[in-house]
């Protein structure tokens, strides 16, 4: 967990990502897009519908050239949820490679994804955009891709998710006051990195100037907000 201390902040922007196992870039894209999906409908009624410490929460999977993938989940928390919102990730994370999701949601996912695809490809325009970035390398994912989205499981998400359990990296930009005590308690490891001075050491001086004057009104103006 690496924390980006953003002390103006009021609230705090939780970021998770790691790798999901995609063997075969085709027949693989299906599971990996439901798996993202599912996991987000899991974020958003545990961060926003169960415990209310978020407006949004939301997850979802990148599948790339050549078989690379990655799953992201973030969510901007209250700054007094840091804590919970990062342990909450990891628990999400936990239950979908242990193959305890919702089987409604799932069948959910799938409709989605079914839905969403076919309202991509209306026009002359969209098709050929669809054509071009997905099946020119392999036209075959057309007839594939239907039967692969219908047939996504409970099962599938194990070894999907197996290569992001326990490697999931996370970034919190926010007040690190907050994230360090809330993190403590959560007997979560974590790392401050020291941005800003990384940050500034690359400027000029005239930027410098520029940015310190920037930050200063910044501070100035969240000191008011307060008052």
């Amino acid at each position: 967990v690496l924390i980006f201390d953003k002390p103006i902040a009021t609230q705090s922007q939780i970021v998770l990502g790691c790798q999901v196992k995609v063997e075969d870039q085709i027949r693989d894209y299906a599971k990996a897009l439901v798996v993202g999906d599912v996991l987000s409908e899991m974020a958003w009624r545990k961060l926003r519908e169960e415990a209310g410490v978020t407006y949004g929460a939301g997850a979802y999977t990148n599948v790339y050239d050549g078989g690379a993938s990655l799953l992201s989940m973030s969510s901007l928390v209250q700054n007094d949820s840091v804590g919970f919102g990062v342990q909450t990730m990891f628990d999400l994370v936990q239950k979908g490679a242990a193959g305890e999701v919702d089987k409604q949601a799932l069948a959910n996912a799938k409709w989605s994804r079914a839905r969403k695809y076919v309202l991509g490809q209306q026009s002359s325009a969209q098709m050929l955009s669809r054509l071009a970035g997905t099946g020119l390398d392999d036209i075959s994912f057309f007839e594939t891709y239907p039967t692969d989205l219908g047939n996504v499981a409970v099962d599938d998400f194990a070894p999907m998710l197996s290569t992001c359990e326990g490697q999931e990296v996370v970034t919190i930009v926010g007040p690190k006051i907050y994230a360090e005590e809330q993190l403590k308690k959560e007997g979560i490891a974590y790392e401050v990195i020291e941005w800003e001075a990384m940050y500034e050491a690359q400027l000029d001086k005239k930027e410098l100037k520029k940015y310190l004057k920037k930050k200063a009104k910044a501070a100035e103006s969240a000191e008011s907000t307060e008052g």
